[in-house]
Order: C-alpha cells, then sequence, then structure tokens
C-alpha cells in the first residue's frame, strides 16, 4: 500500500514511536524458507529506513522493551483472524467494545488495521515508563470486561494477544529479547479512526495515556522471583560475616547470593566490603560483574538465604544476632512469608479468613492460594538448608507458617476496616470515584475486597430498549429504577427503603434484577426472603455475616401467605450495626452497607403497619407481560452490554446524589393501596366501625374496640397486636385517643363500632354493587 500520502506526519508518527521503543535492536520482515517471518537486528532505526517501511519496504518491526528492563512505554492489543473467518464489521464492533473498556479505564487507544489487513492493533503510549507488569494486568482486565482474554489463538476463539508479553526481560541470553510488534504502515496496515474506519489522513501518535494501576508486589507473572528484597538489618549481617572467612570460594559465592537474595542491591556493599578482606580480592568493579549474574529466585543454582548464613556464623562462633529467630525455625519461616506477602495478604481473625490482592480488589481466598504459597514458601527455604530439608517442607511446617503469620502485624486486619468506603467501587478496570464517576488506579490501601463484573464504559442500547418495554415507556418509572440501582452501587444506607418488584411472571421483572446483579459482581448477594419474613425461627446470624461489605442483597419468589418480619425488616433496613458471624468464628460488628430489593408474583401481608413501615417500603408493580414473546437469547444478549450497563447505573447513581430517589407519584400510590389492604386495624375498622362519634354522644372504650377487633381477627386469621401497640395504630391512623379515663374507661374519638343491622345492611348494599359474595 502507498503511504507517501502525509508522509511526513508518517514519518513524524513512527518517530514518535521508536523513541519509545528499545533503542539498539530492531526487526526486519524478511521472506524466509516457507513464510514472511521478522528477524532480528541490532542497531537504531534511521528515518531512511523508516521512509523505505512507508514506501514498499523492506517493513520494519520495534521491541517494545529492552535488555534487563520491567518497563515499558508502548502497549498493545493484537486482534487477530489467523483464519480469516471473522468478517470485518464484527471485528470492527469487538475493537469498538475494546476500546470504550479502555476508555473505563482512562486509556486512549490509536487503532491501526494490521499489515495483513485482516486484523487490528490498538496502541496505547505513555510519557514514562510504567511498569510492564501493570500495564500488562490492566489491559488483560480491559479485555476481561468485554469477555476475551490473553491469549494467541485469536478473536474468533475469544483471545486477544497483549503486548508486552513479558513482566520484565533478563539482561542477557534467550530471555533477553521480547514483544517485537510491527511497525504500522506497512503493507496493509492504514490508521483507523474512532469508528473503526480507515482514516483519510493519518492520525498523530497520541501520548495522553495515564499510568495503569499500580501492580503489587508479587503480583506479576513471574511468581517465582522473590518479590522484593526483605527488611534485612545489614550491621547485623556484617557482625556474622566477622566470624567467616571470604577466601572459600564456595562461602563466598553463597553469602554473596544470599545477600542479593534477601537484601537486594543493598547488599552489595556489605558483600564488598567482607570480600575484600580476602588476598583473593579482584576490586569492586569484578564484584559487581558477578553480583550482576545473580539471579533472586530459585532457578539459578543453589540459592541460599541470610538463614544458612547466620546459621554458619553460629557455628563459628557468634553470638549475636539474638533478635533473629533461629534459621529455618516455624518462626523465621513466618516472618520471611509475612515479609514476602506484606503486600499482597491480609488475615482478619474473626472471620477466619484470608484476602489476597489481586490488582483491583481484596479478593477472598476460597480456593486454598495462601497455604499454597505458604508450601511453595517452605519448599524454596528447604532447598537452602542444609539439613532437615524433609521437615521444612512438610505439611506441618506449611501450617505453622500460615498460623503464625496470621497474627504478624503486617498481615493482621480487623473486619471494620474492610470496605469502609461508601462512594468507592472497585471495578475490573480500576476503582470509580460514585462522588463524581470518574475511574482511577486500584488502591490496595482502600482495603475494598468486593469489585463488578465488569469495568464502565460504552453504550447499552439493548438495555435501554428492554428497560422502555418493561415499564413501557414510563420516563419517570425508568428513571427512578436507574437511581435506585445507582443508589445500591454505594455503601450508603441513608434512605433505609426496601423496594419490592411486584408482578405475574413474564413481565420482565427477573430479566432487569439478574442483569444488574450480574453487572454488579460480588456486590451483590442472594437472601432468602425467607429471611425477611415471619417464621418460627430467628434468622441465622450466618445469614446477616453475608451482608457485610455488599452493596446490593436481592430476594424473590415470596412465598403465598407469607408475611414480612416487619423488625426484621426495620433492623435491615436501618443504618443501626449489624451483629453477626460466619459459621463456627467469633461474632463481630459491622455498619450495614447493603440495599434490600425483594422481587416476587406474591405481594406479603404486613398485619399492623407502623410508620417505620410505612415511610421503609416501596412498591414497584410490573404491568406488561411478554408470555409467548419471550427472547430467550435477551439475557445472553445483555451480558455483552456489561460495561455500558454499569456506566447507566453510575449515571443514576449521580442523579440519585443531585435529585435523591424521586419516587413517582404512581409508585407512591401504588405503595399507599398495598399498605393500607395489608393493615388488618384497617380493615376491622372499614368492616366493623363507623368513622363518626356515637350519637349519643359517648366515646367508644379502646376496651371496647380492641375486643372486637380480636373477634374479627380471629375468624380472619389476622395478627395479634398488644392493647398497646392497638391504641398507638388508632392514632396513627388519625383518630384521637383519650388517655383520661371516662367513667373508668379509656375512650376513643370520631370512631364507634356498628351494629349488626348496620352491618347486614352493609353486606346487602356490597351484594347488590357487586363487590362481594355471600355463600
Amino acid at each position: 500500500m502507498d503511504h507517501t500520502d502525509g508522509n511526513d506526519i508518517n514519518l513524524a508518527t513512527l518517530r514518535a514511536m521508536i523513541e519509545r521503543a528499545r533503542p539498539d535492536q530492531y526487526a526486519v520482515r524478511v521472506k524466509g524458507k516457507t513464510r514472511w517471518e521478522y528477524v532480528k537486528r541490532s542497531g537504531a532505526i534511521t528515518d531512511v529506513m523508516l521512509r523505505a517501511h512507508l514506501n514498499g519496504g523492506p517493513y520494519l518491526g520495534m521491541y517494545l522493551m529492552s535488555a534487563g528492563s520491567d518497563t515499558t512505554q508502548t502497549a498493545v492489543l493484537d486482534l487477530d483472524d489467523h483464519d480469516q473467518v471473522m468478517p470485518w464489521p464484527d471485528l470492527q464492533a469487538k475493537a469498538r467494545d475494546i476500546i470504550a473498556a479502555a476508555s473505563g479505564t482512562g486509556l486512549s487507544a490509536w487503532s491501526v488495521r494490521s499489515g495483513g489487513g485482516h486484523g487490528a492493533h490498538l496502541f496505547f503510549s505513555w510519557d514514562t515508563p510504567q511498569p510492564a507488569a501493570a500495564v500488562r494486568a490492566v489491559l488483560r482486565s480491559v479485555l476481561a470486561a468485554v469477555g476475551l482474554k490473553d491469549g494467541t489463538a485469536g478473536l474468533p476463539d475469544g483471545q486477544v494477544e497483549v503486548f508486552p508479553k513479558q513482566d520484565r526481560l533478563e539482561a542477557t541470553g534467550a530471555e533477553s529479547d521480547g514483544s517485537l510488534i510491527a511497525l504500522p504502515f506497512g503493507r496493509a496496515s492504514v490508521p483507523l479512526g474512532d469508528d473503526l474506519e480507515p482514516r483519510d489522513a493519518p492520525a498523530l501518535w497520541v501520548t495522553s495515556a495515564p499510568p495503569p494501576p499500580p501492580i503489587a508486589r508479587g503480583q506479576g507473572s513471574n511468581t517465582g522471583r522473590r518479590a522484593a528484597p526483605r527488611t534485612v538489618d545489614l550491621a547485623v549481617v556484617a557482625d556474622a560475616l566477622g566470624h567467616l572467612s571470604a577466601d572459600d570460594y564456595d562461602d563466598w559465592l553463597r553469602v554473596g547470593m544470599a545477600l542479593k537474595l534477601d537484601a537486594g542491591d543493598a547488599g552489595f556493599a556489605c558483600w564488598n566490603e567482607w570480600s575484600a578482606r580476602s588476598p583473593k580480592y579482584r576490586g569492586e568493579a569484578d564484584l559487581r560483574s558477578r553480583w550482576k549474574s545473580f539471579r533472586r529466585d530459585g532457578t539459578g543454582g543453589a540459592v541460599v538465604g541470610l538463614d544458612a548464613v547466620y546459621a554458619r556464623a553460629r557455628d563459628a562462633g557468634w553470638t549475636g544476632g539474638n533478635e533473629i529467630a533461629p534459621p529455618f525455625s516455624d518462626e523465621a519461616l513466618a516472618l520471611a512469608f509475612a515479609e514476602d506477602h506484606a503486600d499482597t495478604l491480609r488475615f482478619t481473625e474473626q472471620w477466619g479468613k484470608w484476602n489476597h490482592w489481586d490488582g483491583a480488589r481484596w479478593r477472598p481466598d476460597d480456593t486454598l492460594a495462601v497455604l499454597d504459597l505458604a508450601r511453595s514458601h517452605c519448599r524454596t527455604a528447604a532447598g537452602r538448608a542444609n539439613k532437615k530439608q524433609a521437615q521444612i517442607a512438610s505439611a506441618r511446617a506449611s501450617s505453622a507458617t500460615i498460623a503464625l503469620a496470621r497474627a504478624d502485624r503486617r498481615l493482621a486486619m480487623r473486619p471494620d476496616q474492610w470496605d469502609a468506603h461508601p462512594w468507592l467501587l472497585a471495578t475490573p478496570g480500576g476503582t470509580v470515584d460514585l462522588r463524581t464517576g470518574i475511574l482511577r488506579a486500584a488502591d490496595p490501601g482502600e482495603h475494598l475486597t468486593r469489585a463488578t463484573a465488569v469495568a464502565p464504559g460504552g453504550e447499552c442500547p439493548l438495555w435501554l430498549r428492554t428497560v422502555g418495554q418493561i415499564f413501557q415507556g414510563d420516563a419517570d418509572r425508568i428513571a427512578f429504577v436507574q437511581r435506585w440501582f445507582g443508589y445500591c452501587l454505594t455503601g450508603s444506607v441513608r434512605e433505609e427503603k426496601l423496594v419490592f418488584l411486584h408482578g405475574a411472571g413474564g413481565n420482565g421483572k427477573g430479566t432487569l434484577v439478574e442483569t444488574i446483579a450480574g453487572v454488579a459482581g460480588d456486590h451483590v448477594v442472594v437472601v432468602p426472603t425467607t429471611a425477611l419474613m415471619q417464621t418460627r425461627h430467628p434468622n441465622h446470624p450466618t445469614e446477616i455475616a453475608k451482608l457485610c461489605g455488599v452493596r446490593l442483597a436481592i430476594g424473590s419468589e415470596v412465598a403465598q401467605g407469607a408475611r414480612w418480619n416487619v423488625e426484621e425488616i426495620k433492623k435491615l433496613t436501618g443504618a443501626d450495626k449489624l451483629t453477626a458471624r460466619f459459621m463456627r468464628e467469633d461474632f463481630f460488628d459491622f455498619a450495614p452497607s447493603h440495599k434490600l430489593t425483594v422481587s416476587g408474583n406474591n405481594l406479603p401481608g404486613l398485619g399492623h403497619v407502623e410508620v417505620a413501615i410505612t415511610r421503609r417500603m416501596l412498591l414497584l408493580e410490573f404491568r406488561v407481560s411478554f408470555a409467548g414473546a419471550e427472547d430467550t437469547a435477551l439475557k445472553e444478549s445483555l451480558r455483552a452490554e456489561g460495561p455500558g450497563i454499569l456506566r447507566w447505573l453510575i449515571d443514576g447513581c449521580l442523579d440519585w446524589q443531585r435529585n435523591g430517589l424521586g419516587v413517582p407519584a404512581s409508585v407512591r400510590a401504588d405503595t399507599d393501596d398495598y399498605l393500607r389492604k395489608m393493615d388488618d386495624v384497617a380493615l376491622w375498622v372499614d368492616e366493623c366501625c363507623a368513622r363518626e362519634d356515637d350519637p349519643t354522644g359517648r366515646k367508644a372504650s379502646t376496651a371496647e374496640l380492641l375486643g372486637s377487633y380480636q373477634e374479627w381477627r380471629e375468624r380472619n386469621g389476622a395478627t395479634w397486636i398488644s392493647a398497646v401497640a392497638f391504641t398507638e395504630r388508632l392514632r396513627a391512623m388519625g383518630f384521637a385517643v383519650d388517655d383520661r379515663r371516662n367513667h373508668g374507661k379509656r375512650g376513643v374519638s370520631g370512631l364507634r363500632l356498628v351494629t349488626p343491622n348496620e352491618v347486614l345492611d352493609h353486606l346487602e348494599r356490597d351484594v347488590r354493587e357487586g363487590d362481594r359474595a355471600l355463600f
């Protein structure tokens, strides 16, 4: 393809690229025995070479990382269709989804069609070097947000290749090369616009991408390498080395390797000073060369740690270092384990649970990953020990390491330290500040344990159309639903509401709730509706414990004839701390962060309606029916719009903060009607009383009224109520209750019992009007 048009701009773009690439190495595309391939060349890419690349070749490739480096200034997502089975519009659609997800993390993609013409390359650039592990992690999270993963199988198989391909390159040898990517504008490669269509004019290189989220120690893929030096008192090391000779080559080598392993480069001066005491010392430059050859993992030879050095020194008469745990003891193993994982592991005693940092949140360890880390730790330690290797690499030692590390101050956590930021929302692509809606890098210091299933970004036209159909285009109800579930993303419980979604089956409420729950991910738990209804048994404390740190609690399938447990509803929609425990663990208190949303085909009863319930309950009716017109693929299709739906929810959260819930008049009317029909005392008043004073001026006594209610209750299976609660309910309904005794009785104004004849007249009138049938 001719790239001579706009050559100066293309040349400037390529220059900007190679300035962020490896400066001493490049690749040239040549024809091999069976296929075209890129061959490594030493040296720098010149303008002459770039102009040739733009005008028919030879075509060039650049290396994204330098030898011995763990940073990069450029990253690429390679969308490939190896077998050319995916139509270009489908590949464009996938690329747009990826770009939208990346945008949600603050990254801007610069897109080109690949040289072969059957794929696309999405470039990301930084003005300063970024940790390769962090770059790779954030790009993998972007792919995960749209249902893809890192791999070479190709886009039709759900894989996109992430460049760079390593967290770190070695300084020399076969592992010093990697992350080769073809320069754009070669062969069929052309710039693509935001719509993934070819640009008429080339675009300059984008250099404004923010740094990726930081990756904590041990987060990179090179998990065998010790994440960082331990905290080592080099004065203690020097004191121990004073009892050892540097003349023996093997001892001299082991000490250097131990210092490199446990102290990192800070240990070089100590090794150099000790080595200088030997007549074999050849100077600092020679020592430095040897130091660089030491690898900080267990794969480069007989690696030993300082524990072994201390043991040798004690054998030679050293009596110092009393504060140091005996080498390879349980205490020493646990201290080293805690040091190695101080940035990535936490233990909460009252929960009996470990959490590990995965780059986005502190994920609970439910696969014994911590035990596996301890086993690896003990195996490595056993390889350094001169004896008792079997005891160190044992189940007992691994268990002891974990048991002691649980109490280490660097790892120990309290329940109230977790999820303590109600306005922060963890996602795979970073953390959203719900006060602004802005996504930023995740911070392990915020101690968030739950994350959404996707990062926010993109559009959701199918979702908007679906919600419009469910609520028949009622803009007020749709906006309320958006605000309610947006509010549910926060850890705030200030609204103190329970929303009940009611309607016959096939009306969309399941699709609505399941889709939102799928997007919200770990922030949602399912609670059995029996926990909210009247039963003979109290809730088990473990049912309450599962609400800790949760933003949305959903329940469904209300049994016919069920009645709300009013006291439980008040407790679970309030702001007071809750007490709970996990199975076989201690009780703990936590501040609630969950909001209750329950759906069902049956309306639960209430018995007697308190003011506390009337201000908490909201009834959202689903009146449309999709029976006979169900789209069985709808839920699956909506999952593909997850990033856009999450952005829609975040927008709803911002709207709620500006305008409150904004409950529509129709929802308030449905709620009031429901509460009136569910109120036993109100139903009794309608059937057995007249809302007027006795014609004789006599006030009805509370005892007479309560006696009538109790008779009516027994006939109708209504809720028992105490005399005090009965009187308070009458007051709440607007009747004046005189607590002063009138002829030995308390009276109620504006209410009297009807006579038997009045009851019969009332029933006969209802029959004539068709309101009720008598049998």
